[in-house]
């Protein structure tokens, strides 16, 4: 049985929030922290060295297990464990090579020249590819049914290219070269689905929903979070060629989408991503040293985003969920909460109903 409150109440009202359909209250993850454990987990291995601790499968489950015994799953939370190594895993899977670090993983790139165009493959004996797949295997016979394992954080289109390349290189070729940068990413939307498929049917559920490392979510079917951070340096011309068509050849090959809206830089480009078929949902993150989610000055653009039929998702501390729910209303809103305690949680959710 899933360590949640009530998971086929909440998956049915997150099919309902992807769908744009009302929900009691506001769909909402509550993710608060136990005081005493729910039941007594494994001890943690010792890593010999940072990959170890990021790669070891029997460190992860055991690390995650502990994480599980301290947690409540309150409201619309659904638990799963995160399978990624690092954002960009899709990135390891064709050629960028990790450094693993106490409480990261970063990628340097390989590829000197973009060339004629691209010279890619995606190997499914990879051995990036096949750190992820043990994992995921390992992690699924530990839970017993007790969580779902994620996709890992696979990312796509010009911040994979820059993870293999280089963010200042690639910004040039955008202007110089930019048939050939077309060339990598159509060939890049070509691979990431040969990796994406065979992991969604390592984790897909009974019903065809899947997790996602990502910002706490389920979707009810083939599932990904995609981003374009890259997109704080390009202009909104530039993002309407080189970002949006590829976006929305991604999310022909899913049933639901998240966007990944990073920062002020990238707002400049709501315009074109409302526009992107299959494309239903936007997260956003205001970036260091902005106001938080719940500051005023971005309710313009969540009116903005659910106006055009978009549903978003955002971060919001508990003591600030009722005044963001006032100003934007539920209907299209899913909210994340983390850390608070359990109690506070609950109280925070009875409350909910009446919004």
């Amino acid at each position: 049985m899933l360590q949640t409150q009530d998971p086929v109440a909440a998956k049915e009202r997150l099919t309902s929030w992807w769908r744009g359909e009302d929900v009691e209250g506001v769909a909402w993850r509550i993710v608060a922290r136990r005081d005493i454990p729910s039941f007594d987990p494994p001890p943690i291995p010792e890593a010999k060295d940072w990959m170890d601790h990021w790669t070891n499968p029997r460190i992860r489950v055991a690390r995650f297990e502990h994480e599980l015994a301290h947690t409540a799953y309150l409201g619309d939370a659904i638990p799963y464990l995160d399978s990624q190594i690092g954002p960009g895993s899709f990135g390891l899977f064709i050629g960028v090579e990790p450094v693993f670090a106490p409480t990261t993983v970063w990628y340097e790139p390989t590829l000197d020249d973009l060339g004629d165009g691209p010279d890619l493959h995606f190997d499914p004996q990879n051995k990036w590819y096949r750190v992820h797949v043990d994992y995921i295997e390992a992690a699924l016979e530990a839970s017993k049914g007790r969580y779902y394992v994620s996709l890992p954080d696979l990312v796509e289109g010009l911040d994979t290219l820059a993870a293999i390349y280089n963010n200042q290189k690639l910004l040039v070729d955008l202007m110089d070269r930019p048939q050939v940068v077309h060339a990598y990413l159509e060939r890049l939307t070509e691979l990431y689905f040969e990796a994406f498929d065979p992991l969604y049917e390592m984790v897909r559920d009974e019903g065809g929903g899947c997790c996602f490392s990502a910002f706490q979510t389920w979707a009810p079917g083939r599932y990904a979070k995609v981003q374009c951070d890259i997109a704080a340096a390009l202009g909104p011309r530039q993002f309407g060629e080189f970002v949006a068509p590829y976006l929305a050849k991604q999310c022909e090959g899913l049933d639901y989408a998240m966007f990944h809206l990073d920062g002020p830089d990238c707002i400049c480009h709501l315009d074109h991503l409302l526009e992107v078929p299959g494309l239903q949902v936007i997260q956003w993150t205001p970036g260091a040293g902005q106001p938080g989610v719940h500051d005023p000055m971005w309710f313009d653009m969540y009116h903005k985003i659910l106006e055009r039929k978009s549903l978003i998702l955002i971060g919001v501390p508990l003591d600030q969920a009722k005044s963001v729910v006032d100003a934007i209303g539920t209907r299209g809103v899913y909210m994340v909460t983390m850390g608070c305690g359990v109690e506070e949680g609950k109280r925070a959710l009875e409350a909910s109903k009446g919004w």
